[in-house]
């Protein structure tokens, strides 16, 4: 008796070709879930609101060097106290500096609420090489967040959130510096103060700056630096030339009062007398 079922026998090439492109649809699936995962199709919201801190107390260390040498800085804060918050101060933008030559600090928030450090946790800190500063309350920043669900949400975070970020500072001409990051392990916070952003800056980075000024003008000039040089010298980086792509001057930005005025004189403007609880809603101002 014959038998009706056809011959599905499959010479081993072709077996092969198969297995080939199902593991090709699989490894693709699995990229692209893990991208969704990471954040990739979230689109960046920046604004400027109050910030999601008062002062800061902060243990860090100095970094003079590209994201590779903040990175290993994270870790070992990290290691010391995994349940704190990591913090990075970046006060270069590395497109016109060079990875290399960046200037940052890294390191823990040591006042986090509900997460006391006692006295033993911050010499062990010290004896680990890490300084301790403060940084002031801020009444205003320019913030954007993104989840921290991978380890690729940080390189989508670099690549995609923070030039929207520089990008809003720059449409809305504001003198927002330094860069700040946060990261609590399950978000990363970007933001940037609109006032007493030199108390932002520590020793290290701005005696990096006169160091860099001081022997650039030995060098041309081959003259000796006077004590009146020295103080002359600015107490910050050209801080929105760094921040802000584009190449704009402190000087040549109007201050952020004055942005904030002129936003809301115009929304008083067009709106009349019910435009005051919208006075800022051009940056996206929330309370």
């Amino acid at each position: 008796m014959s038998s009706d079922i056809p011959d599905v026998n499959m010479d081993a090439p072709d077996i092969i070709i198969v297995l080939i492109v199902v593991l090709l649809v699989l490894i693709f699936i699995t990229v692209a879930a893990l991208l969704w995962y990471s954040g990739i199709f979230l689109p960046p919201n920046v604004k400027t609101c109050k910030p999601p801190f008062d002062e800061l107390e902060v243990a860090y260390k100095f970094v003079r060097g590209s994201q590779k040498d903040c990175s290993m800085v994270y870790a070992e804060a990290h290691s010391l106290a995994p349940e704190l918050r990591c913090i990075g101060v970046y006060y270069d933008n590395p497109k016109e500096v060079g990875d290399c030559y960046m200037r940052s600090i890294v390191g823990l928030i040591i006042n986090d609420t509900g997460k006391s450090v006692s006295e033993e946790e911050k010499q062990r800190m010290l004896v680990k090489g890490f300084q301790i500063t403060k940084f002031p309350v801020v009444d205003h920043v320019v913030y954007t967040d993104f989840p921290h669900n991978s380890f690729l949400s940080v390189l989508v975070a670099v690549h995609k959130i923070v030039p929207s970020f520089r990008s809003y500072i720059q449409e809305k001409k504001l003198q927002a510096y330094p860069l700040i990051e946060i990261c609590d392990g399950h978000k990363i916070v970007y933001v940037a103060p609109l006032s007493k952003q030199s108390e932002f800056f520590v020793y290290e980075a701005l005696a990096e700056s006169e160091e860099e000024i001081t022997s650039e003008k030995t060098v041309d000039d081959g003259e000796e630096i006077s004590s009146k040089d020295v103080e002359e010298l600015p107490d910050t980086i050209s801080s929105v030339d760094s921040l802000v792509e584009g190449g704009s001057k402190v000087e040549d930005l109007p201050s952020n009062e004055e942005v904030l005025d002129s936003l809301e004189e115009k929304n008083k403007a067009s709106n009349g007398s019910e435009a005051s609880t919208e006075s800022f809603e051009e940056l996206q101002l929330d309370s």
